[in-house]
């Protein structure tokens, strides 16, 4: 199959954009399968808007966006993606920036969202599919979000937030044998939240940078053999871990620091739960429903809280 590859750079569409005050834009449509686009819209201050939308199976996309400087703020990219086993990277350097990328339609896909920036970045990737990849990875960018959703079994999400404060997090995963992460190696006050499977119990509302939010379960269904872990380094962090329905899922939080809260959920069968803090003022919290379950709680430290609660 004869294979087409489009390349836009930003310099070819200068007289277009400079006339306008906002910035530099770009747009890619494209329909058929094995198909290439490529937006750079590099060293450029001031704001710039980039999509890709693409109909068919094995397409590559790419967006490229910001300065070293951070001299840009206001980066917009998205990238839809119609059809399996293609791929999508978004990668920008700046403030006040937001990355989207939608893969529907098709399995065996791969998303990659990379962010530099010194402040407010939100990530969100969104797959419908199984056997799809996420990632997201943010650095030096405080007060930023990540957001990753998964409709589909046999697929991993991961999130890596470093050098930052005020970092959260938010995976959620609908299927069988799914793996989830997220890392906030280092910082203070990070929030990090993992579901997997049916949420709709649980309350229904999560904290994230906006305040509160209605998580809707009705999205989901059950995870089994599933495995979630959130690794967190500095103080005051809050992490979630729920994993409802299922059987032989794992879930592990770690901490280091102070004033840190963990806490596990799990309904079903053949779960287990592990639960460690190290530092001052901590709290863990493990909460299981069903029955042959396995939960641990290790502290180290001082004035540290620990509830198992098995049922």
């Amino acid at each position: 199959m004869k294979k087409t590859q489009i390349h836009i750079a930003i310099a070819s569409l200068t007289l277009a954009a400079s006339a306008a005050s906002f910035g530099q834009s770009a747009t890619v449509t494209q329909d058929g399968s094995n198909l290439s686009a490529t937006i750079d819209q590099v060293w450029l201050d001031g704001s710039s808007s980039a999509t890709v939308t693409q109909h068919g199976d094995s397409n590559h996309s790419v967006v490229q966006q910001g300065t070293t400087d951070y001299g840009s703020t206001a980066l917009t990219a998205t990238i839809v993606q119609s059809g399996g086993s293609s791929n999508a990277t978004a990668v920008q350097q700046g403030q006040y920036s937001s990355a989207t990328i939608w893969q529907n339609s098709g399995n065996f896909s791969n998303a990659t969202v990379n962010q530099l920036a010194n402040y407010q970045v939100t990530a969100q990737i969104v797959q419908d599919g199984w056997f799809q990849g996420a990632l997201i990875e943010t650095s030096n960018a405080s007060w930023s979000e990540a957001a990753i959703t998964q409709t589909g079994g046999s697929s991993s999400a991961h999130v890596q937030q470093s050098d930052g404060t005020h970092y959260h997090s938010f995976i959620y995963q609908n299927g069988d044998t799914i793996t989830a992460s997220s890392k906030q190696a280092s910082g203070d006050t990070q929030y990090s939240y993992i579901a997997q499977g049916d949420v709709a119990g649980v309350g229904g509302y999560y904290y994230g940078a906006s305040g509160w939010v209605l998580v809707d379960g009705s999205v989901f269904g059950t995870a089994s053999q599933s495995t979630a872990a959130i690794d967190q380094a500095g103080n005051g962090h809050t992490a979630y871990i729920l994993q409802y329905g299922g059987w032989y899922n794992n879930a592990t939080v770690s901490q280091t620091g102070s004033s840190n809260l963990g806490g596990i959920l799990q309904s079903g069968n053949n779960n287990n739960a592990w639960v460690t803090q190290t530092g001052s003022g901590g709290t863990a919290l493990i909460s299981q429903k069903g029955s042959k379950y396995w939960a641990s709680a290790t502290k180290g430290g001082f004035n540290n809280y620990v509830s198992i609660n098995q049922h």
